[in-house]
């Protein structure tokens, strides 16, 4: 017997960005092109997402001006992420060394839930991404967390 799960999808508008995030604009338009936006991502692996329950899914446009980050934060269940223009440069909240993940325009990455982690546009020219978790039925897309002490930032 299959059993389906029916997924939410919640189109954000947020303007505030979480814990140290300054400057980072993250909005929805209905003029984004999010299906192609999808359609063209070249992820850097396959991947499988299950729930169990309803979820909601976030779909969040987010633009990052040179030199600012979307602070430190999580989401409730995991999800995916596209840049389309600029580079994402992410911290992982457990990882000792602080060791920057490059994500290029065009393409992207599946994150986990409940992994505190931070994404900075530490270059010259804006950054532009989506981010879309899957999340179980109303406990909202993000959660702050605090600074984890493993970068100088």
């Amino acid at each position: 017997m299959v059993k389906s799960t029916w997924v939410a999808v919640v189109l954000t508008a947020m303007a505030a960005a979480l814990t140290t995030g300054v400057g980072v604009m993250q909005t929805h338009s209905d003029s984004d092109p999010v299906a192609d936006v999808l359609a063209q991502a070249k992820l850097a692996e396959r991947f499988t997402i299950k729930t169990e329950g309803p979820s909601d899914a976030f779909i969040t446009r987010a633009v990052f001006p040179p030199r600012t980050d979307g602070g430190w934060h999580s989401h409730p269940g995991p999800g995916l992420f596209i840049v389309t223009k600029g580079v994402a440069t992410l911290y992982d909240g457990d990882d000792i060394n602080c060791t920057p993940q490059r994500v290029v325009a065009g393409t992207g990455s599946v994150e986990p839930g409940d992994h505190v982690h931070l994404v900075r546009n530490e270059g010259t020219e804006p950054l532009e991404l989506y981010s879309i978790p899957l999340v179980p039925a109303g406990a909202g897309s993000a959660t702050e967390a605090p600074n984890p002490g493993n970068c100088p930032f």
